[in-house]
């Protein structure tokens, strides 16, 4: 008779000695982790930490309000086109400022904050935006936009 214990029992053995690598990568981020600033940290570096967060959520919610508000009602227009075409830039401008404690992207094990949302969800606003406003049969004033 054929049986599975002894092959899982085996497989489990097999698996044990792998690197687990999420918990690797979660250890490599501690050090620089900024919800927790290391006690020997200085009041201005904890100060900029909390600083870098509160204007990382202040982005998130304000990439948020502009979505609902592009896709909803967007008037005026012109100034909600710009304010969302502008969001991506303010986002790596705070990536820039932060020195590297905020990231462009999100991953799950990361405790730093991201702006990814500001990256991404004004683009899905303005190109329907731009497919559905602009006539594309008036080619001229597009190309000397373009140009």
């Amino acid at each position: 008779m054929f049986r599975l214990d002894k092959w899982d029992q085996a497989f489990w053995n097999w698996m044990d000695h792998l690197p687990n690598l999420d918990t690797l990568e979660r250890k490599q981020s501690e050090p620089e982790d900024i919800s927790d600033p290391a006690p020997e940290a200085t009041e201005e570096h904890r100060t900029g930490t909390r600083t870098v967060r509160w204007k990382a959520r202040l982005l998130k919610l304000t990439t948020g309000a502009a979505t609902v508000w592009g896709r909803g009602y967007p008037h005026p227009y012109h100034f909600v086109v710009a304010f969302l075409a502008a969001l991506p830039w303010l986002a790596l401008a705070l990536v820039r400022q932060s020195g590297g404690l905020i990231n462009t992207v999100f991953t799950g094990d990361d405790k730093h904050p991201n702006v990814a949302s500001a990256l991404f969800y004004p683009g899905l606003i303005l190109t329907p935006r731009g497919v559905i406003d602009i006539n594309v049969l008036g080619w001229g004033a597009s190309a000397v936009v373009a140009l």
